[in-house]
């Protein structure tokens, strides 16, 4: 418990990945393999890629504290938030809060940190991908210009070309009515040759210029993306990652939560108060038999457990309103886990006497920490994890977990408090019969009761 957020990396969650890909520009994108990759480098916590059906079932058993549901079109929506239909990147996270609070918690935070990140990496590659069209539009503008050079150039020539073809024309129609020389009419012949020339060349750079505008006209075309700047689109390009939390538990509050601890802890304070108050050991006549001698101890110890369950039945789900999925199974729960509390108590008392006093408030406070009642036994240090199958408490709040919040079986649960129960109390006749024989509280009258 000293720095349980230190350890948080240890909590096991699965990821179900849905994510079927898409295309963009000729090149494949995997969004979900990508979120994936980043989470299991992050070390946030110890990821593990699974099938739903086995997701599931862990979750509810505790083998995952949370399971990350990527959908299949989580691909297409990324690269869909300026379109004319532009998609959320919904993704789903599971939590089992009954389970434990404390890890639904981090789990909460785990999946906003993931949000976060997802909204601040897509943004990024949209932002990036303007300014990238902007530069092209920019490249294919110059080219624009050059175009229009071009046939700028090419119509000027053309114009030359031709008034110098009229010239010739002209000197040639003046020529031959005057019979002017044949050096002239050969000039004259010559500059309409060569103006010919020229008109073909100039023709050839208009069409050069033509051809070299319509091709950047296309380039400019295809460089200019085509975008959607509606509302939807500006929303979802800030916010493009949304979260839907769904938790399979009844744990709305973090009373309920922690009820299965709590419970715990005052059915466990309750049996050492009647340690401090009812005398466990000693007999009021000289035992005649060992069984005798237990039960008018133990029986009246079962009575007063009874009394105190009933009591914090009626504060818990009367007063406070504490609404399990069963009250059944939590009432069977509760009278289990402190009859075996009392049975600990009582056998420390008879077998250890004033030393196991001491030890059952050792006991409390090895179990407030080791019995899984407030964090993750997967946060906690060696010790604790050694220490925790083998606490009642540990049981004791799991079976009240599956009858408050959980709704699963609690028989191993139970099976395990009820073989603790005959265990101890097989150890504590045994020690009175050893007392009874060693000839303890002779100078007492004879019990009237025998077995």
């Amino acid at each position: 418990m000293w720095n349980t957020y230190q350890n948080t990396n240890n909590l096991p969650a699965a990821i179900v990945n849905n994510d079927q890909g898409t295309k963009e520009n000729g090149k494949s994108v995997h969004a979900g393999k990508d979120l994936i990759k980043g989470l299991v480098s992050s070390g946030s916590l110890q990821y593990e890629v699974t099938t739903a059906a086995k997701a599931e079932k862990g979750l509810k058993n505790g083998q995952y504290y949370l399971v990350l549901d990527i959908p299949k079109d989580f691909s297409r929506a990324s690269r869909s938030l300026l379109s004319t239909k532009p998609t959320a990147m919904n993704l789903t996270y599971k939590v089992n809060t009954g389970q434990d609070y404390f890890a639904g918690q981090i789990a909460k935070g785990t999946a906003t940190a993931i949000q976060a990140n997802l909204n601040k990496e897509i943004s990024s590659i949209y932002y990036r991908n303007l300014l990238a069209g902007m530069t092209t539009s920019g490249t294919g503008t110059s080219k624009l210009l050059a175009g229009e050079q071009k046939v700028a150039a090419g119509q000027t020539s053309l114009a030359k070309g031709i008034a110098q073809q009229t010239q010739g024309i002209q000197k040639l129609a003046e020529g031959i009515p005057n019979t002017a020389s044949t050096a002239e009419l050969r000039s004259a012949v010559g500059q309409l040759t060569s103006s010919g020339t020229q008109l073909s060349q100039s023709s050839q750079t208009l069409a050069q210029g033509t051809a070299s505008l319509q091709a950047a006209l296309q380039k400019a075309k295809q460089a200019t993306p085509k975008l959607s700047t509606k509302a939807k689109n500006i929303l979802l390009l800030a916010a493009p990652a949304h979260l839907k939390r769904v938790d399979i538990s009844n744990t709305p509050t973090n009373g309920v939560g922690m009820a299965p601890f709590a419970i715990s802890i005052g059915l466990y304070v309750g049996c050492i108060s009647l340690s401090f108050m009812y005398d466990m050991y000693s007999p009021k006549k000289r035992p005649t038999h060992a069984m005798a001698w237990w039960w008018s101890k133990y029986s009246l110890l079962l009575a007063l457990v009874g009394v105190q369950v009933a009591l914090l039945g009626v504060v818990v789900l009367k007063w406070l309103g504490l609404n399990p999925l069963s009250v059944v199974n939590t009432v069977v729960a509760m009278t289990v886990t402190a009859i075996t509390f009392i049975t600990c108590v009582f056998g420390l008392n008879v077998i250890l006497g004033a030393f196991g006093k001491y030890l059952v408030t050792i006991l409390l406070i090895l179990q407030l920490g080791a019995s899984t009642g407030v964090y993750p036994l997967e946060t906690a240090n060696v010790f604790t994890k050694i220490s925790s199958p083998f606490l009642p408490m540990t049981y004791g709040i799991h079976a009240l977990r599956q009858g408050i919040s959980i709704g699963g079986s609690m028989s191993q649960d139970l099976l395990v408090m009820v073989a603790v129960t005959v265990g101890i109390n097989i150890l504590v006749m045994g020690k009175l019969e050893w007392d009874r024989r060693r000839g303890k509280f002779v100078d007492l009258a004879e019990e009237l009761v025998t077995v």
